[in-house]
């Protein structure tokens, strides 16, 4: 398996997405609770909670589809970018490797982050207010607060998060294979997906598809082991 070209790039591939789509869903959760957190009425936190949530809920076939139509060279967003002149009439998005891999992360993104923005608000939540009243006193401003108090206070919730994320990152799989099935060549070719066709697509050769499960059970593990050390420290 380790000498097996194709793997070699599967698991490029697949640090390559963690590496796009883990930091930027910890940045965007972060700044999303602390827009939240700023809301004073109840009502309207609710109201925006359960929109960045919505993605969750829904059908990851429905929107893989739907955001598939959309990067086809007659799809909306390729008509808008050739109306704009950015590029050229025909232009398929998918069609353009590294095009392609920034679309992909970011649908995984908008459909990922809502449930990671809900958890890391309900930790802001549960920490007692006083210890902002204190602040405030002491003459911290806003900033300040969310430097020294409330990132220090979720810490353990943010690595849980990243290591979640990471985890599901790795195994990447209804998003490629329907939109852009591992293409264009192989660079969105990630390990979830060898795994299904070697088991699935080609011969069913299930001791090697068992080896590449175990590796990503393996890397997802060495990653907690790193996350839980980390935040020993």
């Amino acid at each position: 398996m380790i000498n097996d070209r194709t793997y070699q790039i599967t698991l490029l591939n697949s640090i390559e997405f963690v590496l796009l789509i883990v930091p930027t869903i910890i940045v965007i959760s972060i700044l999303a609770t602390i827009s939240l957190h700023s809301i004073h009425s109840e009502r309207l936190k609710n109201i925006i909670s359960s929109i960045f949530y919505f993605p969750c809920i829904t059908s990851p076939v429905v929107y893989t589809l739907f955001y598939k139509q959309l990067a086809y060279s007659d799809g909306l967003l390729s008509n808008t970018l050739v109306n704009l002149g950015i590029v050229d009439s025909g232009f398929n998005l998918l069609q353009d490797e590294l095009l392609s891999k920034i679309y992909l992360s970011i649908i995984c993104i908008w459909a990922w982050s809502g449930f990671y923005i809900i958890i890391l608000y309900s930790a802001v939540e549960g920490i007692d207010h006083k210890i902002y009243l204190s602040a405030q006193l002491d003459g911290a401003n806003t900033i300040c607060i969310y430097r020294r108090i409330i990132i220090p206070l979720v810490r353990p919730v943010l690595l849980l998060i990243i290591t979640l994320c990471t985890c599901s990152t790795f195994q990447l799989y209804v998003e490629i294979a329907l939109i852009t099935k591992g293409g264009p060549g192989e660079s969105t070719y990630t390990l979830s997906l060898y795994l299904y066709r070697k088991v699935f697509t080609y011969l069913a050769d299930y001791g090697y598809s068992s080896a590449i499960g175990i590796s990503i059970m393996l890397l997802n593990a060495l990653f907690s082991l790193l996350i839980i050390k980390i935040r020993k420290k």
